[in-house]
């Protein structure tokens, strides 16, 4: 398959780009048109909606992996999904990484939760999801694959900001009593989820986890503590608050998805094992990749 990828360099985009290319397919990376182009790759920024929908004409299938935190990309980014799916020729198919956090809590049990429910920051990162899933037809089938705790090397966030926090404070803090459970993943198996999504034919549009493992944020935290040396302890509401911002309610809060529709439908098989996690956090905090 010839593949049209954003966001090839990034941490999500780059683990797509590395299973397309495992599993033989042809990846056509859509760069910055000041970047070094190669040649099957597509100069065009994300502003360049007409050069965007030419390019999914020539392809089979879209992986959107282009991602900021900055609420203003989110509608750049919509519009220019919807225009690689409008440009897909019938039978294309399209799927990008969902946002974090878009569903509200979830249970403590996994879950495939159904409902967008976004604290206010993230409405528009939540929109961003329900138009791309809103777009699939008969004609092109569109996913979005979600997932909360993704790790794997420099650019996981959720470790990332952790240990930034755990270095400020002398201590890795978790919120509440830190029994919340959270999905884990390796980004190798979420990009290979992406590469899933659109090679099953038969899988009509919809939402997709990416759940393999699951922690509890205290468990994480003493993952983190011991990568550091460092103690692990509940944080108070004023250092919740300061060492992770908007991320603070959410570390409060259960991220426990199923991923059952993955492996069944999709034949995910993730390949991280039992050691994995800890293997990336230690690796993290010594500054090496994993």
């Amino acid at each position: 398959m010839r593949v049209l990828i954003t966001g090839s360099t990034g941490f999500i985009g780059s683990a797509a780009h590395r299973a397309l290319v495992a599993a033989g397919h042809t990846p056509i990376l859509v760069k910055r048109p000041s970047s070094d182009i190669g040649k099957n790759d597509v100069a065009a920024d994300l502003t360049n909606l007409d050069g965007l929908r030419k390019a999914a004409a020539s392809v089979d299938a879209v992986i959107h992996a282009a991602a900021s935190d900055n609420p203003d990309f989110w509608p750049i980014s919509q519009a220019a999904a919807l225009a690689m799916i409008a440009g897909l020729p019938d039978g294309g198919r399209f799927v990008a990484h969902g946002g974090s956090i878009v569903f509200g809590p979830t249970t403590s049990e996994p879950a495939n939760p159904t409902t967008l429910n976004a604290p206010p920051p993230l409405a528009a990162r939540a929109a961003l999801d329900q138009a791309i899933l809103n777009a699939g037809s008969a004609r092109v089938r569109t996913h979005v694959v979600f997932g909360s705790l993704v790790y794997g090397g420099p650019g996981a966030v959720i470790p990332q900001a952790m240990m930034g926090a755990a270095r400020a404070n002398g201590a890795v803090l978790y919120v509440g009593d830190g029994s919340q459970i959270w999905s884990t993943v390796h980004v190798d198996d979420f990009g290979g989820l992406l590469v899933a999504a659109i090679t099953q034919s038969d899988a009509p549009s919809g939402r997709i986890f990416a759940a393999d493992g699951s922690i509890s944020m205290s468990e994480f935290a003493d993952e983190i503590g011991t990568a550091l040396d460092l103690p692990a302890r509940a944080a108070s509401d004023e250092e919740a608050a300061q060492s992770y911002g908007m991320f603070a309610a959410a570390f409060g809060m259960n991220q426990h998805f199923s991923g059952d529709v993955a492996r069944n439908q999709f034949g995910w098989q993730p390949a991280a094992d039992a050691k994995a996690l800890s293997a990336a956090i230690t690796a993290l905090a010594q500054g090496t990749s994993t």
